[in-house]
């Protein structure tokens, strides 16, 4: 069967409704709420692994038990929303988030809270890639850029306050209330989408595709562990490099099992339009070079300059504000410049502002380090919204489902590699693995910097109408693709 992937309607509610932003601030809160608590562990392990018994190394699985439970469930979750509604998912998936957050602030062992955390990363994977598919079902293509826009700051700036917030809880309170944070957000998130967001009715799905969802769940449960533990030497070498191995082949295998099958797990036939397969795959450079700067950022800030967290969490907040202004340009920008100039040049500055990095040390005035950030926070959001935008521009309403899925999916992993290869390279170029000046980083920063450059070649293969739809920008006309719903 096939699905139109041009010019189309959003779905069944995309009538001439006038934008309301109660849906976008709706799914905000969960987004926000999923960012935070990806982060908000990390300066808090310490003080859990002695109210549990348990070492540090052996607490950071309650980190990689969550990561492995998106991994698993996430590609099923367009599947889910078809099949259930996609209004009731969400608000299940906010209770299994919300429900797990409890559990783990309730747990005397660390059995438990593996337990809790696997709960927890199933809620997760439901919650943010149904979250996208109401607001893709929810509104218009020419209003769809802003609603995105709104949702997505929200995602970017939780990972941020995430050490932050986590830092000041430990310290002035308990470790404990960094998961009951979350119980007022989770119970006002179900309460706004029963209340503002409508369960807009979908063609029922084909049959559940259980063999690609063991082949897929395996593949990306195994990518996500070698990456988890690339550069950290947490396990034998020889285990990390059986998972280097394994995870691509069971991936490759998926590839065979489902290219041009139809009800897939995952539609692969989806990266044959080619406003998807650029978001997607060329946009991979750009997530994991930025996807390191929340893991790096920090790290330069108290090993490499001396300062102590709440300084450091306070530098690493500018960048948010320039996340939440952006909320105001975006569409103004895109209109004028159209997708593909705001992506390659864009991209330009992202790059020179992370390779940037290198050129600033202790003694640097914060008269000019702050804007810089803060400057650095708009270019980052600015490009992050593009991509999520432009990824769904020529999908039609059937097909966009199966879009967050695989979109997610791509997300999450190229995400934590960015992550993992910045561990990979402290490990590998500093001595004793412990950067102590500015100068350990510096080449480290550059070559992220690279690397936010090579998505470039991908950049330059759309068309100027490309996303036209989407960002307004009128000075080409819109081209009608299709693709052959796999």
């Amino acid at each position: 069967m096939t699905g139109a992937a041009g010019p189309s309607t959003t779905g069944p509610s995309s009538g001439a409704r006038k934008f309301s932003l109660a849906i976008p601030i709706t799914i905000a809160g969960s987004q926000f709420m999923e960012g935070l608590d990806s982060t908000i562990l990390g300066t808090s392990l310490p003080q859990m692994a002695d109210s549990l018994g348990a070492t540090p190394a052996e607490l950071s699985l309650a980190i990689t038990s969550y990561l492995l439970s998106l991994a698993v469930f996430i590609p099923v979750s367009g599947w889910i929303a078809d099949r259930f509604g996609a209004r009731q998912v969400y608000c299940a998936a906010i209770l299994l988030f919300t429900l797990g957050s409890v559990l783990c602030g309730l747990s005397r062992n660390i059995e438990m809270l593996i337990g809790a955390r696997v709960l927890q990363g199933l809620g997760g994977a439901m919650m943010s890639p149904v979250g996208r598919l109401i607001i893709l079902r929810s509104f218009p293509k020419e209003d769809l850029l802003k609603a995105m826009n709104y949702m997505l700051v929200p995602g970017l700036t939780g990972p941020m306050l995430g050490p932050v917030i986590g830092g000041f809880i430990t310290t002035y309170f308990s470790w404990h209330w960094i998961f009951f944070i979350n119980i007022p957000i989770g119970i006002a998130g179900i309460v706004l989408t029963l209340t503002l967001i409508e369960n807009i009715a979908m063609p029922r799905p084909a049959a559940f595709d259980f063999k690609g969802f063991v082949i897929i769940g395996l593949g990306l449960a195994l990518a996500q562990l070698a990456i988890e533990n690339l550069g950290r030497g947490m396990i034998a070498v020889e285990a990390e490099a059986a998972l280097l191995v394994a995870a691509p082949l069971i991936l490759f295998a998926y590839y065979r099992y489902a290219w041009g099958r139809e009800g897939a797990v995952l539609n692969l036939g989806l990266f044959q339009v080619r406003s998807f397969a650029v978001s997607v795959g060329a946009g991979a450079f750009c997530r994991i070079g930025i996807g390191a700067m929340p893991f790096l950022m920090p790290l330069l800030f108290q090993l490499g300059w001396g300062l102590d967290p709440f300084h450091s969490g306070m530098l690493s907040f500018v960048s948010s504000f320039g996340d939440v202004l952006i909320v105001f340009w975006v569409r103004p920008i895109l209109r004028l410049l159209g997708a593909r100039t705001v992506l390659i040049g864009n991209e330009v500055l992202v790059a020179g502002a992370i390779a940037g990095l290198a050129l600033f040390d202790a003694t640097s005035t914060y008269w000019v380090l702050v804007p810089y950030l803060f400057l650095f926070g708009l270019m980052r959001s600015l490009q992050y919204t593009c991509l999520s935008t432009l990824a769904y521009a020529e999908l039609s309403p059937p097909l966009m489902s199966q879009g967050t899925s695989i979109s997610s999916v791509a997300m999450r992993l190229f995400m934590s590699a960015g992550v993992a290869i910045a561990a990979t390279l402290i490990s590998l170029l500093v001595p004793h693995g412990t950067p102590v000046a500015t100068s350990d980083f510096a080449p480290i920063f550059v070559f992220f910097g690279v690397v936010v450059l090579l998505p470039i070649w991908g950049f330059a293969k759309l068309r100027r109408s490309d996303g036209m739809e989407i960002t307004g920008h009128r000075r080409a006309k819109p081209a009608v693709a299709a693709v052959d719903e796999a």
